[in-house]
């Protein structure tokens, strides 16, 4: 849905339209809006602005956060960076996480967008579980799992292979040992860990000559 990406302040009238005029290829959306705005005012184009942020704002810190907690122990475990496969399948476990966390406050939100619940989000969870049933609240699970996992998942793993590349290439390609970094791995100097190959020393300074003389040890 647009209201699920980050710039909420601009998006959320998409929503509000959509859901009045049911289906968005049949109408035209000046028509609506200018419809929408006299009947209700420029404030019911924000309807459900506040269930947005709340929905958004923690479905992207419970993402993000178990995506990089999953990430960082396989890594640790592999002792490799993630391949390709790996890192869409850590964002698809993060992105239904996410998922099933947040619906309950989806549901709420379209309906406050539509005018069906009441403005205080918290509230109206709890009215929709009294006269509906809790499972109510997460009414859509299937659909939004699809769509919100998915999409977190391929955005997630094509930035972290992105960033990959980016830091071989400044680093020098391909780097073959070291610390994974956001996926990537940057060179370390020296032998290779594990390689059983002693450090580098420098070499001592050469020695200082010895004083040719006894005028080396009294003025002559």
């Amino acid at each position: 849905r647009p209201s699920s990406r980050t710039n909420w302040t601009r998006l959320v009238p998409l929503p509000v339209l959509t859901g009045h005029g049911r289906n968005p290829s049949s109408f035209p959306w000046s028509g609506l809006l200018a419809r929408i705005v006299q009947r209700e005012g420029v404030g019911a184009m924000y309807n459900g602005y506040f269930a947005t942020l709340i929905r958004n704002a923690p479905g992207a810190m419970i993402k993000f956060g178990i995506f990089e907690q999953i990430k960082t122990a396989l890594q640790g475990g592999l002792r490799r960076p993630l391949k390709p496969e790996e890192l869409l399948a850590t964002g698809l476990t993060a992105g239904c996480i996410s998922a099933i966390v947040t619906t309950p406050l989806d549901v709420v939100k379209t309906r406050i967008m539509l005018g069906r619940a009441d403005a205080n989000p918290f509230r109206a969870m709890v009215v929709i579980a009294r006269h509906e049933g809790a499972a109510v609240l997460w009414s859509g699970l299937v659909p939004r799992l699809l769509w919100s996992a998915t999409f977190f998942a391929v955005g997630i793993s094509t930035y972290e292979l992105a960033l990959t590349r980016v830091l071989q290439a400044a680093h020098g390609a391909p780097p073959a040992t070291g610390e994974p970094v956001h996926g990537a791995v940057l060179r370390r100097s020296g032998p290779p860990r594990g390689s059983g190959a002693p450090p580098r020393v420098p070499p001592p300074p050469p020695p200082r000559p010895a004083p040719a003389g006894p005028c080396a040890l009294s003025a002559c």
